[in-house]
């Protein structure tokens, strides 16, 4: 293991993470102009994303249109999601909403960064999940943080990998850096 080293560096973002949510951030922020670190506490970019399968839900993309399905919408699959999880107590109808009605959106942005797509996939065969929407990446998780990773490589964003955050510096109700 190194010894820690103390080194500040000024940035317009701090982003904690280089998972799918985190890198994503960062691309996002770098393509409208920032300037960008993100710090991960892992040697390596391990987060739950790169160990996930790597299914992406969406629906009405290009993608499937591409494939073969027709007619697929992003109402239907929040429908769908509704019909099978609405009584479970943790599941937050909004929140369904919101990334059901985003999902074209999430795929044009990660094929527009080099995120590898190779099929489609449906989750079930019974009628209400028969619907190949699991935009299915190459190299499961993993390629969707190695591609982010790869995009942010070519830009002025600085990927810390081993540089755990500690603490955040606050001044008021504002996060002004990181420890």
């Amino acid at each position: 293991k190194r010894a820690p080293e103390t080194v500040e560096l000024t940035t317009d973002i701090v982003i904690i993470g280089a998972g799918s949510a985190g890198l994503s951030a960062a691309v996002e922020a770098v393509d409208l102009g920032a300037k960008v670190i993100v710090v991960e506490k892992q040697e390596v970019l391990g987060s739950s994303t790169t160990r996930s399968e790597g299914f992406i839900q969406a629906a009405g993309t290009q993608y499937q249109r591409d494939h073969g399905v027709e007619g697929d919408t992003e109402e239907q699959l929040f429908n769908d999601i509704m019909t099978v999880y609405a009584s479970e107590p943790m599941v937050d109808p909004e929140l369904i909403k919101h990334a059901a009605m985003n999902s074209v959106e999430l795929i044009d942005f990660y094929q527009a960064k080099g995120v590898p797509f190779n099929h489609l996939e449906a989750i079930s065969k019974n009628a209400l999940r028969n619907v190949p929407r699991n935009h299915c990446v190459e190299g499961g998780g993993g390629g969707i943080t190695a591609s982010l990773y790869e995009y942010l490589k070519g830009t002025d964003a600085q990927v810390l990998l081993g540089t755990p955050c500690t603490e955040l510096i606050v001044d008021g109700k504002a996060v002004v850096g990181i420890k």
